[in-house]
């Protein structure tokens, strides 16, 4: 019941979990993380260079990187890359891990989860095009505003604020003007 209810949660969030076996050298995927990375159980013996090997090739060193350092420092990590599946579509996964070592110090397992944030990286992406569609249209308004003469609806009851976004050549013509 137990591996079922992980199942639905690791499905409902779109993450996936993984286990690398580091003396062994065997990687565990789960089923959701088959899933995200566009594969079927079976498709691919998980391992680290198989692992690599899906990554974006802009993303590769600088994962490759962060993972190696958390293995050498026996540090945490969390980093976000892309991933490209095998019919070609491009990912955003945020990806956490952790190492466990011996007592020695000596690194025995790295675990983790890959969780594929893609929609919420387009979404992310409507709202900044949109505040930055904002500014423009304020920054056109107001460029319109004040080349034909009149700098806002409240006249000399122009805020401070609204007034300290004005070149200071303009606020002097406003002053004089207005």
């Amino acid at each position: 019941r137990e591996r079922a209810l992980l199942a639905d949660a690791q499905q409902i969030a779109h993450i996936g979990s993984w286990e690398w076996d580091i003396p062994n050298d065997v990687v565990t995927w789960s089923d959701q993380l088959y899933g995200i990375w566009g594969l079927s159980r079976g498709e691919l013996a998980p391992s680290y260079d198989g692992y690599l090997a899906r990554v974006h090739p802009d993303d590769r060193a600088r994962v490759d990187a962060t993972v190696r350092r958390s293995f050498a420092t026996l540090e945490p990590f969390t980093f976000e890359h892309l991933i490209v599946r095998p019919d070609g579509e491009v990912r955003v996964i945020q990806s956490r891990g952790r190492v466990a070592a011996s007592a020695a110090g000596q690194a025995l397992t790295m675990t983790g989860t890959a969780q594929d944030v893609t929609e919420r990286k387009h979404i992310e992406a409507k709202l900044v095009l949109g505040d930055r569609m904002v500014s423009l249209g304020t920054l056109a308004a107001r460029s319109a505003a004040i080349s034909s003469g009149c700098f806002c609806a409240h006249s000399k009851k122009a805020s401070v604020r609204e007034m300290s976004r004005v070149p200071l050549k303009v606020r002097r013509c406003f002053w004089k003007t207005g």
